[in-house]
Protein backbone atom coordinates (compact mmCIF):
# COMPACT_ATOMS: atom_id res chain seq x y z
CA UNK A 1 0.00 0.00 0.00
CA UNK A 2 0.88 3.75 -0.13
CA UNK A 3 0.72 5.21 3.36
CA UNK A 4 0.64 9.08 3.99
CA UNK A 5 1.46 9.49 8.24
CA UNK A 6 0.86 12.60 9.60
CA UNK A 7 2.67 12.90 12.97
CA UNK A 8 4.08 15.66 14.93
CA UNK A 9 7.17 13.80 16.32
CA UNK A 10 9.59 11.91 14.47
CA UNK A 11 13.50 11.84 14.90
CA UNK A 12 15.43 13.06 15.57
CA UNK A 13 15.00 14.19 18.52
CA UNK A 14 15.18 10.44 19.32
CA UNK A 15 12.42 11.27 22.20
CA UNK A 16 8.57 10.98 23.05
CA UNK A 17 6.64 9.88 19.95
CA UNK A 18 9.10 9.67 17.89
CA UNK A 19 11.00 6.40 17.94
CA UNK A 20 7.75 4.42 18.24
CA UNK A 21 6.21 5.96 15.06
CA UNK A 22 9.72 5.65 13.17
CA UNK A 23 9.63 2.02 14.13
CA UNK A 24 6.27 2.09 12.94
CA UNK A 25 7.10 3.31 9.55
CA UNK A 26 9.88 1.05 8.72
CA UNK A 27 8.25 -2.22 9.96
CA UNK A 28 5.51 -1.22 7.53
CA UNK A 29 7.78 -1.04 4.32
CA UNK A 30 9.32 -4.09 5.35
CA UNK A 31 5.82 -4.95 4.51
CA UNK A 32 6.14 -4.02 1.16
CA UNK A 33 4.45 -0.47 1.55
CA UNK A 34 5.67 2.96 0.76
CA UNK A 35 5.61 5.28 3.56
CA UNK A 36 5.70 9.18 3.03
CA UNK A 37 5.74 11.08 6.50
CA UNK A 38 4.22 14.34 6.81
CA UNK A 39 5.81 15.88 10.49
CA UNK A 40 6.51 19.14 12.05
CA UNK A 41 10.36 19.09 11.09
CA UNK A 42 8.85 19.96 7.17
CA UNK A 43 7.39 22.96 8.11
CA UNK A 44 8.33 26.66 10.36
CA UNK A 45 7.22 26.26 13.87
CA UNK A 46 5.72 29.51 15.38
CA UNK A 47 5.42 30.80 19.31
CA UNK A 48 6.20 27.20 20.87
CA UNK A 49 2.57 27.27 22.35
CA UNK A 50 0.72 28.00 19.12
CA UNK A 51 2.38 26.61 16.71
CA UNK A 52 0.76 22.67 16.70
CA UNK A 53 -2.60 24.71 15.05
CA UNK A 54 -1.35 27.75 13.67
CA UNK A 55 1.34 26.08 11.42
CA UNK A 56 2.07 22.66 11.62
CA UNK A 57 -1.42 21.21 11.24
CA UNK A 58 -2.93 23.72 8.34
CA UNK A 59 0.52 23.19 6.43
CA UNK A 60 -0.31 19.43 6.62
CA UNK A 61 -2.84 20.03 4.92
CA UNK A 62 -1.32 22.36 2.64
CA UNK A 63 1.45 19.45 1.73
CA UNK A 64 -1.56 16.73 1.67
CA UNK A 65 -3.60 19.44 -1.15
CA UNK A 66 -0.44 20.24 -3.25
CA UNK A 67 0.52 16.39 -3.32
CA UNK A 68 -3.29 15.76 -4.70
CA UNK A 69 -3.15 18.81 -6.69
CA UNK A 70 0.07 16.77 -8.90
CA UNK A 71 -1.74 13.87 -9.45
CA UNK A 72 -0.13 11.97 -6.59
CA UNK A 73 -2.96 9.56 -4.29
CA UNK A 74 -2.42 7.29 -1.25
CA UNK A 75 -4.13 4.24 -0.49
CA UNK A 76 -5.05 5.40 3.28
CA UNK A 77 -4.06 8.07 5.27
CA UNK A 78 -2.92 7.55 8.95
CA UNK A 79 -2.97 10.34 11.26
CA UNK A 80 -1.82 10.48 14.58
CA UNK A 81 -2.42 12.80 17.15
CA UNK A 82 -3.65 16.45 16.96
CA UNK A 83 -1.26 17.41 14.11
CA UNK A 84 -4.19 15.85 12.26
CA UNK A 85 -6.65 18.59 13.36
CA UNK A 86 -7.08 20.67 9.96
CA UNK A 87 -6.97 17.42 7.76
CA UNK A 88 -10.28 16.20 10.14
CA UNK A 89 -11.73 19.92 9.32
CA UNK A 90 -11.02 19.02 5.70
CA UNK A 91 -11.98 15.13 5.88
CA UNK A 92 -15.33 16.42 7.54
CA UNK A 93 -16.25 19.15 4.79
CA UNK A 94 -14.94 17.64 2.11
CA UNK A 95 -14.94 13.90 2.71
CA UNK A 96 -17.58 13.81 0.39
CA UNK A 97 -14.76 14.62 -2.25
CA UNK A 98 -12.13 12.81 -1.23
CA UNK A 99 -12.55 9.23 -0.52
CA UNK A 100 -9.06 8.50 0.40
CA UNK A 101 -8.97 6.10 3.53
CA UNK A 102 -8.51 7.45 6.92
CA UNK A 103 -7.51 6.16 10.31
CA UNK A 104 -6.96 8.41 13.60
CA UNK A 105 -4.75 6.82 15.60
CA UNK A 106 -4.91 8.25 19.06
CA UNK A 107 -2.01 7.56 21.42
CA UNK A 108 -4.05 9.42 24.29
CA UNK A 109 -7.08 11.23 24.70
CA UNK A 110 -7.34 14.85 25.57
CA UNK A 111 -10.89 14.32 27.26
CA UNK A 112 -9.11 11.49 28.77
CA UNK A 113 -6.25 13.59 29.99
CA UNK A 114 -8.36 16.44 31.17
CA UNK A 115 -10.27 13.99 33.27
CA UNK A 116 -7.37 12.60 35.02
CA UNK A 117 -5.98 16.03 35.86
CA UNK A 118 -9.11 17.19 37.48
CA UNK A 119 -9.59 14.30 39.56
CA UNK A 120 -5.74 14.78 40.63
CA UNK A 121 -6.86 18.17 41.12
CA UNK A 122 -3.78 19.45 39.20
CA UNK A 123 -3.39 22.94 38.18
CA UNK A 124 -3.10 23.97 34.31
CA UNK A 125 -2.13 27.44 33.09
CA UNK A 126 -3.49 29.56 31.29
CA UNK A 127 -3.05 28.57 27.74
CA UNK A 128 -3.36 24.86 28.75
CA UNK A 129 -6.68 24.90 30.09
CA UNK A 130 -8.31 27.38 27.40
CA UNK A 131 -6.66 26.60 24.30
CA UNK A 132 -4.16 23.52 23.94
CA UNK A 133 -6.74 20.81 25.56
CA UNK A 134 -9.76 22.35 24.14
CA UNK A 135 -7.99 22.26 20.54
CA UNK A 136 -6.98 18.86 21.29
CA UNK A 137 -10.43 17.64 22.20
CA UNK A 138 -11.90 19.24 19.59
CA UNK A 139 -9.78 17.81 17.08
CA UNK A 140 -9.92 14.42 18.77
CA UNK A 141 -13.91 14.90 18.28
CA UNK A 142 -13.92 16.11 14.41
CA UNK A 143 -11.07 13.25 13.83
CA UNK A 144 -12.92 10.30 15.05
CA UNK A 145 -16.30 11.56 13.41
CA UNK A 146 -14.74 11.47 9.99
CA UNK A 147 -11.84 8.43 9.87
CA UNK A 148 -12.61 5.26 8.32
CA UNK A 149 -11.31 3.40 11.54
CA UNK A 150 -9.71 4.61 15.09
CA UNK A 151 -6.75 3.02 16.65
CA UNK A 152 -6.25 2.94 20.03
CA UNK A 153 -3.21 1.93 22.12
CA UNK A 154 -5.03 0.19 24.94
CA UNK A 155 -8.49 -0.57 26.22
CA UNK A 156 -8.66 2.46 28.57
CA UNK A 157 -8.23 4.80 25.11
CA UNK A 158 -10.82 3.08 23.65
CA UNK A 159 -13.52 3.10 25.74
CA UNK A 160 -12.03 6.97 26.65
CA UNK A 161 -12.96 7.66 22.53
CA UNK A 162 -16.33 5.65 22.78
CA UNK A 163 -17.25 7.36 26.38
CA UNK A 164 -16.34 10.68 25.17
CA UNK A 165 -16.37 10.94 21.54
CA UNK A 166 -19.17 8.76 21.15
CA UNK A 167 -17.36 6.69 18.68
CA UNK A 168 -18.77 3.56 17.09
CA UNK A 169 -17.00 0.28 19.16
CA UNK A 170 -16.80 -1.24 15.87
CA UNK A 171 -14.83 0.92 14.06
CA UNK A 172 -12.51 1.40 17.43
CA UNK A 173 -9.62 -1.16 17.63
CA UNK A 174 -6.93 -1.40 19.81
CA UNK A 175 -3.44 -1.85 18.52
CA UNK A 176 -1.27 -1.45 21.22
CA UNK A 177 2.42 -0.41 20.87
CA UNK A 178 5.55 -2.28 19.95
CA UNK A 179 9.15 -2.61 20.80
CA UNK A 180 12.16 -3.34 18.92
CA UNK A 181 13.17 -6.71 19.95
CA UNK A 182 16.61 -7.18 18.13
CA UNK A 183 17.67 -3.55 19.62
CA UNK A 184 16.09 -4.10 23.28
CA UNK A 185 17.54 -7.69 24.16
CA UNK A 186 18.57 -9.04 27.82
CA UNK A 187 21.89 -8.83 28.41
CA UNK A 188 23.77 -9.31 31.80
CA UNK A 189 24.18 -5.71 33.59
CA UNK A 190 27.68 -4.32 33.46
CA UNK A 191 27.16 -2.30 36.44
CA UNK A 192 28.81 -4.26 39.32
CA UNK A 193 28.47 -3.51 43.13
CA UNK A 194 25.34 -1.91 43.35
CA UNK A 195 22.96 -4.12 44.75
CA UNK A 196 19.56 -2.67 43.49
CA UNK A 197 19.58 0.19 40.15
CA UNK A 198 15.98 1.85 39.75
CA UNK A 199 15.69 3.40 36.50
CA UNK A 200 13.01 5.55 35.22
CA UNK A 201 13.05 6.60 31.41
CA UNK A 202 10.38 9.53 30.05
CA UNK A 203 9.61 13.31 29.72
CA UNK A 204 9.79 15.52 33.12
CA UNK A 205 6.36 16.40 33.73
CA UNK A 206 4.10 16.46 36.64
CA UNK A 207 1.96 13.63 35.15
CA UNK A 208 4.41 11.25 35.03
CA UNK A 209 5.22 11.76 38.78
CA UNK A 210 8.78 11.57 38.98
CA UNK A 211 8.72 13.31 42.06
CA UNK A 212 7.34 10.51 43.90
CA UNK A 213 10.11 8.74 42.51
CA UNK A 214 12.98 10.90 44.75
CA UNK A 215 10.63 11.07 47.53
CA UNK A 216 9.72 7.46 47.85
CA UNK A 217 13.95 6.93 48.40
CA UNK A 218 13.60 8.44 51.62
CA UNK A 219 11.93 4.94 52.47
CA UNK A 220 14.07 2.90 50.91
CA UNK A 221 17.89 1.74 51.87
CA UNK A 222 20.89 3.68 50.97
CA UNK A 223 21.89 0.96 47.90
CA UNK A 224 19.19 1.79 46.49
CA UNK A 225 19.88 4.07 43.60
CA UNK A 226 17.81 5.62 41.08
CA UNK A 227 18.66 7.11 37.87
CA UNK A 228 16.05 9.19 35.82
CA UNK A 229 16.68 9.40 31.78
CA UNK A 230 14.61 12.28 29.96
CA UNK A 231 14.15 15.93 29.53
CA UNK A 232 10.99 18.05 30.13
CA UNK A 233 9.00 21.07 31.66
CA UNK A 234 11.88 23.60 33.18
CA UNK A 235 10.32 24.42 36.45
CA UNK A 236 9.34 20.92 36.93
CA UNK A 237 13.21 19.91 36.95
CA UNK A 238 13.74 22.53 39.18
CA UNK A 239 11.60 20.89 41.50
CA UNK A 240 13.08 17.43 40.96
CA UNK A 241 16.55 18.95 41.38
CA UNK A 242 15.23 21.09 44.47
CA UNK A 243 13.95 17.58 45.94
CA UNK A 244 17.27 15.94 45.95
CA UNK A 245 19.22 18.83 47.37
CA UNK A 246 16.72 19.07 49.76
CA UNK A 247 17.04 15.42 50.86
CA UNK A 248 20.75 15.40 50.11
CA UNK A 249 20.37 11.88 47.43
CA UNK A 250 23.55 13.46 45.35
CA UNK A 251 25.31 10.08 45.71
CA UNK A 252 21.95 8.16 45.00
CA UNK A 253 19.95 10.10 42.42
CA UNK A 254 21.72 10.52 38.69
CA UNK A 255 19.83 13.00 36.19
CA UNK A 256 20.95 11.32 32.88
CA UNK A 257 19.34 14.08 30.84
CA UNK A 258 18.80 13.86 27.24
CA UNK A 259 19.67 9.69 25.90
CA UNK A 260 19.04 9.28 22.00
CA UNK A 261 16.99 6.09 21.21
CA UNK A 262 19.91 3.76 20.15
CA UNK A 263 21.79 4.31 23.46
CA UNK A 264 19.06 3.17 25.29
CA UNK A 265 19.33 -0.57 26.01
CA UNK A 266 21.90 -0.01 27.97
CA UNK A 267 20.63 1.97 30.62
CA UNK A 268 17.56 -0.65 31.09
CA UNK A 269 20.34 -3.83 31.08
CA UNK A 270 21.51 -2.14 33.74
CA UNK A 271 18.63 -1.79 36.22
CA UNK A 272 17.25 -4.09 38.53
CA UNK A 273 13.82 -2.39 38.36
CA UNK A 274 12.20 0.08 35.56
CA UNK A 275 8.98 2.53 37.65
CA UNK A 276 6.94 4.59 35.65
CA UNK A 277 4.49 6.05 38.63
CA UNK A 278 2.17 8.31 35.78
CA UNK A 279 -1.01 9.16 36.69
CA UNK A 280 -2.07 8.74 32.84
CA UNK A 281 -0.56 7.06 29.95
CA UNK A 282 -1.92 5.38 26.66
CA UNK A 283 0.96 2.08 26.37
CA UNK A 284 4.38 3.46 27.27
CA UNK A 285 6.74 2.52 24.53
CA UNK A 286 9.40 2.48 27.73
CA UNK A 287 7.46 -0.46 29.18
CA UNK A 288 7.73 -2.79 26.93
CA UNK A 289 11.66 -1.60 25.93
CA UNK A 290 12.47 -2.53 29.94
CA UNK A 291 10.13 -5.94 29.61
CA UNK A 292 11.91 -6.81 26.20
CA UNK A 293 15.66 -6.31 28.39
CA UNK A 294 14.53 -8.85 30.84
CA UNK A 295 13.87 -5.78 33.48
CA UNK A 296 10.66 -6.05 35.72
CA UNK A 297 7.92 -3.33 35.22
CA UNK A 298 6.30 -1.42 38.31
CA UNK A 299 4.12 1.70 36.63
CA UNK A 300 0.62 2.94 36.65
CA UNK A 301 -2.13 4.98 34.59
CA UNK A 302 -2.60 2.50 32.05
CA UNK A 303 -3.91 -1.53 30.85
CA UNK A 304 -2.44 -3.79 28.86
CA UNK A 305 -4.65 -6.39 26.98
CA UNK A 306 -3.73 -9.52 28.77
CA UNK A 307 -1.22 -10.08 31.43
CA UNK A 308 2.55 -9.79 31.17
CA UNK A 309 4.99 -11.50 33.43
CA UNK A 310 7.28 -8.74 35.35
CA UNK A 311 4.30 -6.13 34.79
CA UNK A 312 3.26 -4.86 38.26
CA UNK A 313 0.51 -2.06 38.57
CA UNK A 314 0.87 0.56 41.76
CA UNK A 315 -2.28 0.72 43.38
CA UNK A 316 -1.62 3.91 45.24
CA UNK A 317 0.03 6.88 44.34
CA UNK A 318 2.37 8.21 47.47
CA UNK A 319 5.74 7.52 48.34
CA UNK A 320 5.76 5.28 51.37
CA UNK A 321 3.62 2.78 48.86
CA UNK A 322 5.88 3.24 46.11
CA UNK A 323 9.15 2.89 47.69
CA UNK A 324 7.29 -0.21 49.45
CA UNK A 325 6.30 -1.64 46.07
CA UNK A 326 9.49 -0.97 44.59
CA UNK A 327 11.65 -3.05 47.47
CA UNK A 328 9.12 -5.57 47.20
CA UNK A 329 9.31 -6.25 43.31
CA UNK A 330 13.73 -6.11 43.80
CA UNK A 331 13.66 -8.58 46.31
CA UNK A 332 11.35 -10.99 44.55
CA UNK A 333 13.77 -10.96 41.28
CA UNK A 334 10.27 -10.93 39.49
CA UNK A 335 11.04 -13.01 35.73
CA UNK A 336 9.77 -11.29 32.46
CA UNK A 337 7.94 -13.21 29.94
CA UNK A 338 10.46 -11.36 27.14
CA UNK A 339 9.47 -14.85 25.18
CA UNK A 340 5.62 -12.80 25.10
CA UNK A 341 7.34 -9.34 24.27
CA UNK A 342 8.42 -11.00 21.47
CA UNK A 343 5.58 -12.93 20.41
CA UNK A 344 3.73 -10.29 20.91
CA UNK A 345 4.57 -6.89 20.79
CA UNK A 346 7.47 -6.52 18.08
CA UNK A 347 6.93 -3.74 15.65
CA UNK A 348 6.64 -6.11 12.69
CA UNK A 349 3.75 -8.15 14.89
CA UNK A 350 1.97 -4.51 15.22
CA UNK A 351 2.54 -3.36 11.82
CA UNK A 352 0.69 -6.46 10.55
CA UNK A 353 -2.36 -6.01 12.92
CA UNK A 354 -2.30 -2.51 11.11
CA UNK A 355 -2.45 -4.04 7.75
CA UNK A 356 -5.32 -5.70 8.33
CA UNK A 357 -7.43 -2.88 9.46
CA UNK A 358 -5.72 -1.37 6.15
CA UNK A 359 -7.57 -3.73 4.16
CA UNK A 360 -11.24 -3.38 6.43
CA UNK A 361 -11.02 -0.16 4.96
CA UNK A 362 -9.95 0.29 1.31
CA UNK A 363 -11.77 -0.76 -1.45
Amino acid sequence: MNILRLVYEYPPPWDGLAPGIYELTEAQRKLGNEVAVFSSKKFPRAVRRFSLFLTTAPAVLVGYLFYRLRGRRFDVVHGHGHITACFNLYKLFFGFLDKTPYVLHLHITAAGRETRAKEKGSKLDFWTKHFEWPLHKFSDRIGCKVADAVMATSPVVREEAIKFYGVSPEKVFVVENGVNTQLFEPRKPQIVNRKSQILYVGALTPRKNVHLLIEASKFLPPEYHLVIVGRGEEEYQKQLEGLVKKYTFYDRIKFAGYVEYPQLPSYYQNANLFVLPSSYEGLPKVVLEALACGVPVLASGFAVKGEIGGLRFLKNLDAKNLALEIKKMVEAKEKVDVALIRQKYDWLVKAKEIQVIYQKIVS
